[in-house]
């Protein structure tokens, strides 16, 4: 593809590194020009592959311009190529691409990255008169950039204890903090974690019931003998969206209770340090002030952690699921009903792409999603733009 400099776009040119499944013979197009095609799809809010075909199909003037694209190609063309593309070929492919123009800058806790882990649901994709379980894809994303194009979906035959450390694998964990959800809070994960030489932040809930009944009798007894309020502790409030969030964090940090009452049972002796996270929150309901309040716990390895980082890890963790309401209500992937070989994967990285393009868009980062998806479906040029013009 050439523009008005006469020069090939690198986009392009990563897209030709794409591995091609399909049979040579009879191959209508080429598979760069399909993935590209999609990109621009998604780019402008198209949810599925007959969704994609109308709008080439609309668009058709401009990509016989961009490609030379001679006729639109089906949907069952898209579709198939979703099913036959190795999704580990793709995420490398466009992974290589942002990389080089668009790299993200990642917040750091004391020389060390924070790596959030997060499972997510695909109903649609799910044969419920079949009696199957929806899909599940397991989720990545750095703190300070945006959800990773990494995403692998869970066997019918594992759960999400068992693939953690199988999605893992492909992370260096060095010099990383590791959070997850409550799953992630178990022996099989953090012994898998230690032995990567990560560190975790990990909540305490029911699933871990001898441990949380054991932190909150030292809660209990501290405060009793007016201990606990001497604690390192820190304060903050969060105002937005008309509720106000006041959280005070207290840090245990002498954990040998645990040890006098379970020894170095499962993995309790590796908890450097205990969080006690108190929330209230504000919010208006029929004109009147509503007041909730919560108590969480969180166990850390890290020794020398201070009580303020350790409640902003905490709180963090929560920008990997603010990430899968985006995929959901803006760009529609808990509606996606393609289930057969890669096609949910690769639809899932498509997306994924697509909100880091919108992130480091020089155009479009401090806008809506939404209006991203929405110049793109009007005006095909401002994707063309942000692909192969607008690099920051």
């Amino acid at each position: 593809m050439k523009f008005d400099n006469g020069e090939v776009e690198g986009l392009y040119i990563y897209l030709n590194k794409l591995e091609d499944p399909r049979d040579k013979r009879g191959v209508r197009y080429k598979l760069s020009d399909l993935v590209l095609l999609m990109i621009y799809g998604v780019l402008s809010g198209c949810m599925e592959a007959t969704e994609i075909e109308d709008y080439v199909e609309f668009q058709f003037e401009y990509f016989n311009k961009l490609i030379g694209l001679k006729q639109v190609p089906s949907h069952d063309t898209f579709s198939r190529i979703l099913r036959l593309i190795n999704f580990e070929n793709l995420i490398e492919v466009l992974g290589e691409w942002l990389n080089t123009y668009y790299p993200e800058q990642v917040k750091m806790y004391k020389g060390k990255k924070v790596l959030h882990i997060d499972g997510k649901a695909v109903k649609a994709a799910t044969k419920k008169s079949e009696g199957e379980k929806p899909v599940y894809l397991m989720n990545s994303m750095y703190e300070g950039g945006s959800i990773s194009l990494y995403t692998n979906k869970i066997g019918k035959k594992d759960n999400e204890v068992t693939f953690i450390p199988k999605y893992l694998e492909r992370f260096n964990l060095e010099d990383t903090i590791v959070t997850i959800d409550a799953i992630g809070c178990n022996k099989t994960i953090i012994d898998y974690l230690k032995k990567k030489k990560a560190n975790f932040v990990l909540p305490v809930k029911e699933n871990q019931k001898v441990l949380l009944d054991s932190i909150k009798e030292e809660v209990e007894r501290l405060k009793e003998k007016k201990e606990f309020d001497n604690l390192d502790n820190h304060t903050m409030i969060n105002k937005e969206h008309g509720r106000i969030e006041s959280y005070k964090a207290t840090m245990i940090r002498n954990t040998k209770f645990l040890y006098d009452a379970h020894h170095n049972k499962s993995f309790y002796g590796e908890i450097a340090n205990i969080g006690v996270i108190e929330k209230k929150t504000n919010k208006k309901e029929n004109g009147e002030w509503i007041q909730t309040e919560t108590i969480s716990y969180v166990i850390t390895d890290l020794e020398s952690i201070s009580i303020e980082n350790l409640l902003n890890i905490k709180l963090s963790h929560w920008n990997i699921e603010a990430s899968h309401w985006l995929l959901d209500v803006q760009l529609n992937e808990d509606r996606l009903t393609s289930r057969i070989g890669n096609a949910t994967v690769n639809a899932s990285i498509l997306k994924r792409f697509c909100m880091r393009i919108k992130k480091q868009s020089t155009e479009f980062k401090d806008g809506t999603l939404k209006r991203m998806l929405l110049a793109g479906c009007i005006k095909p040029d401002k994707i063309s733009n942000i692909l192969f013009i607008d690099i920051a």
